[in-house]
């Protein structure tokens, strides 16, 4: 399926599909390439955290210590950015860490994106980010989203003025 839920408890290893779902793509396979791409295939990758602060953990204890010091990857630690290089030095395929804080920096990403993990999505406003920003981005350039939570019976990022909503749009 291009969009898919995965609804797991800790400890299920949802980071480590997320990265090998990123990488490698996922989906039946077509002339040697599965259906939904990732990085090794020349595309763009974002993965969602709810916070900034959650975006900083999940950058500094995942995703930078899995790529720094690999030879043809290139590590922003500012932008949160791995990119695959080619020869000649210019990116190949960028693999973006974000917030949902900040979710209109997902718009501007371009028509290389592939899909979208949005990790811990009980934990954020995932029905805004989903809407209007995610979903429509990912129609413009045939994208594919990964949403992977545990469980959230209490409330989530969404405010309507009237407090958080329980339980949460994921749930």
């Amino acid at each position: 399926a291009r969009f898919k839920v995965l609804r797991a408890g800790r400890r299920f290893g949802k980071d480590a599909l997320a990265e090998n779902v990123s990488l490698l793509g996922h989906g039946p396979v077509t002339d040697g390439r599965p259906l939904w791409r990732g990085l090794i295939h020349g595309l763009d990758i974002v993965w969602l955290a709810p916070t900034i602060p959650q975006a900083g953990a999940m950058w500094k204890n995942e995703v930078e210590p899995r790529f720094r010091g690999r030879d043809g990857i290139s590590v922003n630690r500012v932008e949160k950015t791995v990119s695959i290089m080619n020869h000649d030095g210019s990116a190949f395929a960028t693999l973006w860490v974000r917030s949902a804080e900040a979710i209109d920096s997902v718009r501007g990403i371009g028509k290389k994106l592939a899909g979208v993990v949005i990790n811990e999505a009980a934990h954020m406003d995932l029905e805004t980010a989903w809407r209007d920003v995610l979903r429509p981005t990912l129609m413009d350039c045939g994208g594919w989203a990964l949403i992977m939570s545990t469980t959230n019976a209490g409330p989530d990022g969404f405010e309507d003025g009237g407090g958080k909503r329980t339980p949460s749009f994921f749930n």
